[in-house]
């Protein structure tokens, strides 16, 4: 997000100058639980079962280049944030595995059955209005505020 191609080639300023801005940030927490039990029915067949769950909240604030022009220097840039991000993944997995005496050769069988949900809830999403006063030339950060709750709310982004 920090830089912008014209042509499939990069914009001609230096590789650690950003187009976007200080105010970039992310923050959140990850939180994950892994469970796996398993039960040998007899010597030739076992059972298991795998449960998996992953939740991943978070907050941003970005701000994006949406277009350069090269001659002048200016990046149009919009800043923009989502708030109350909230992704969670359920995984269920049952197999039963086994390694029978079949017409007089052994035979390795796997069966089994998954069952993945995944949610996404975004509880606001922003989107700033875009601004043309930066110059990749002559950048000056800090100047595009973050957005909050005064900007304009984009539901189904």
């Amino acid at each position: 997000r920090g830089t912008a191609f014209i042509d499939g080639k990069p914009v001609d300023v230096p590789y650690n100058r950003r187009l976007d801005d200080y105010a970039n940030h992310a923050w959140g927490k990850n939180k994950r639980l892994n469970a796996h039990y398993e039960y040998a029915l007899d010597p030739i067949w076992t059972t298991r079962f795998n449960y998996a769950w992953l939740q991943r909240r978070y907050d941003s604030n970005e701000v994006r280049a949406t277009a350069v022009d090269t001659t002048t220097g200016i990046v149009s840039r919009r800043a923009d944030a989502n708030r109350g991000f909230n992704h969670q993944t359920h995984y269920y997995s049952w197999d039963l595995t086994g390694s029978p005496q079949l017409f007089g050769m052994q035979h390795d069988l796997l069966l089994g059955v998954d069952y993945e949900k995944n949610q996404t809830y975004k509880a606001y999403s922003y989107r700033g209005k875009v601004s043309k006063t930066f110059n990749m030339y002559d950048p000056v950060y800090g100047e595009t505020p973050a957005t909050d709750s005064t900007t304009y709310s984009d539901a189904s982004s």
